[in-house]
């Protein structure tokens, strides 16, 4: 099984390279595969008791969610 590590580590990398595109339908992608990574990671927070940790990823996830609202038009 794939744990939340590598889910986040691929995402939060694949979205880094999509956000810097020209088009905003790519960007979008980047800010999605950014929600799936960040959740990824506010898991993996909340399952080793790092509270701060999940605090931080969920606020990323807001910000995420943000980014991808105003790229999907």
């Amino acid at each position: 099984m794939i744990s939340f590590e590598v889910v986040g580590l691929v995402c939060a990398l694949l979205g880094a390279v999509l956000v810097t595109a020209r088009s905003s339908r790519v960007r979008a992608a980047g800010f999605a595969s950014w929600v799936v990574g960040n959740t990824a990671w506010a898991l993996y927070a909340a399952s080793a008791g790092a509270v701060l940790l999940q605090v931080q990823f969920v606020a990323f996830l807001f910000l995420a969610m943000l980014g991808l609202l105003n790229n999907v038009k």
